[in-house]
């Protein structure tokens, strides 16, 4: 090392200085220091909470299309059963009772006759089609009362029930109407019919009483109004024939799915019972 120096003395360069020594590094604040993981700490919490918003919004997201798939799926389903029902029922074993089951929702009402459906009643589709959703599904107890002992029955079964009886083409809006004998309440907020159950008279029964293809492929049903069978019958087959108290042929045409109401008539010998 003194060699060195004294090779750049003679060189006229000045001596290496020692090495300065490091600064040493000053300890930082400890409160600062706190702070700083304080605000560290937050800003992962709060990274880990967007994240987890985030997945569950993901999942939300998945789910609720999921559902939404599963709903259309379910509501193509049964709208796709429930019109094209009648068509399995008439080609079935016995034509007269998948007839008697179709038009019951009719029968009961004891409509007015016409020679097309753009004659006939709205109020009277609105009533049919609610009644033929309630029927179609076998038994009340599917859907819930109101404290009122109203039955709450959703508008797309009314919509369903609607196109299987009067066709796919036939809409009508959803709105509140009354009727000679009731009245019926459209819940905008539940999409939903409320339907007075109690204190309804006894409606007619329905009973075919013959079944004609006409030329042009239409069915000309005739159709028997019966009286109620009263309570107390347990079995209505022991009752003796009973005489319909009027009678009416319901004519209906052949479609893709099945079949639907097309008239009702008063024609020949049902004027007898008129």
């Amino acid at each position: 090392m003194e060699e060195r120096e004294k090779t750049l003395e003679q060189q006229g360069q000045p001596p290496l200085a020692p090495e300065a020594a490091q600064p040493a590094v000053e300890p930082e604040n400890p409160a600062e220091a706190i702070q700083s993981m304080v605000h560290t700490d937050e800003e992962r919490r709060e990274e880990a909470k967007e994240e987890q918003a985030a997945r569950r919004r993901r999942r939300t997201t998945i789910l609720g299309t999921v559902v939404a798939v599963f709903a259309l799926v379910g509501f193509v389903t049964v709208a796709g059963w429930l019109i094209g029902g009648i068509g399995d029922l008439i080609s079935g074993r016995d034509p007269a009772e998948g007839l008697r089951t179709y038009l019951q929702p009719v029968v009961m009402l004891d409509p007015g006759t016409f020679d097309s459906l753009d004659e006939a009643d709205e109020t009277f589709i609105k009533q049919a089609s609610i009644w033929s959703a309630i029927y179609t599904y076998g038994q009340t107890d599917k859907y819930e009362y109101t404290t009122m002992n109203e039955l709450i029955v959703p508008s797309t079964d009314v919509d369903m029930a609607c196109a299987a009886l009067f066709g796919e083409d036939r809409v009508f809006e959803h709105t509140s109407f009354t009727t000679l004998d009731n009245y019926y309440h459209y819940d905008t907020d539940l999409k939903s019919y409320l339907v007075p159950v109690s204190g309804m008279g006894d409606p007619y029964q329905c009973e075919i009483g013959g079944i004609e293809t006409l030329e042009d492929g239409t069915l000309a049903v005739t159709v028997n109004y019966l009286t109620p069978t009263p309570f107390w019958i347990d079995d209505p087959s022991a009752l003796e024939a009973r005489e319909p108290d009027k009678q009416r042929i319901y004519k209906l045409q052949e479609t893709e799915r099945g079949y639907q109401l097309m008239a009702i008539e008063v024609t020949g010998d049902s004027k007898a019972y008129s």
